[in-house]
């Protein structure tokens, strides 16, 4: 199966006289730094920060299936020429989703992987709001409201693993209350 696995972290520097520099830092490429003083911490908070990658990962990918069918349902309407253009760009994002796929695994065990992981899933989830909000209108006024609902449902959720990826490692509860802000 495909995983992602960061795993890059800075050693610290004991004859520092700044305390920070004297633990392990780990960055992560939602901008949080996270300090250890002891190894174990800072392994099972990387395997909590894989596992928590590893399931967005996987959300992102059913997302992947219910989009592009949902597409291919729309697919039947652009057959107007002015309607050509915009086939196009929804192709072009699906392909720039695929290679972010690719990348995402291939890159987050590098040492820029902590940041990359965080980019590529942000990049396939903007593209995934970009293709669902352009394919709204078509079933808001054909008469298929279950589509457009599935549009919009869809849009929720990946809003709130947005939201979920930004503000990584916060705790369950707090992510709650600033998802219910937003929402």
């Amino acid at each position: 199966m495909k995983l992602i696995k960061i795993q890059h972290y800075s050693e610290p520097d004991k004859l520092s006289v700044y305390i920070e520099r004297q633990k392990y830092k780990i960055t992560l490429g939602n901008d949080y730094q996270i300090f250890f003083s002891d190894k174990r911490d800072l392994s099972a908070f990387l395997n909590n920060t894989n596992i928590f990658l590893n399931e967005k990962f996987q959300e992102l990918n059913l997302f992947y299936i219910d989009t592009f069918t949902i597409f291919r349902c729309a697919w039947i309407y652009f057959d107007k020429p002015e309607l050509k253009q915009k086939e196009i760009t929804i192709i072009k994002i699906f392909a720039g989703i695929d290679k972010d796929f690719n990348l995402i695994i291939q890159r987050s065990g590098t040492p820029n992987g902590n940041y990359l992981v965080w980019r590529f899933l942000n990049s396939i989830s903007s593209g995934f709001l970009d293709i669902l909000k352009s394919l709204q209108p078509f079933f808001k006024y054909k008469g298929q409201v279950d589509r457009f609902i599935k549009i919009n449902n869809l849009l929720k959720s990946i809003n709130v693993l947005i939201i979920e990826l930004k503000i990584y490692p916060e705790t369950e509860q707090n992510l709650k209350k600033k998802i219910k802000q937003i929402l």
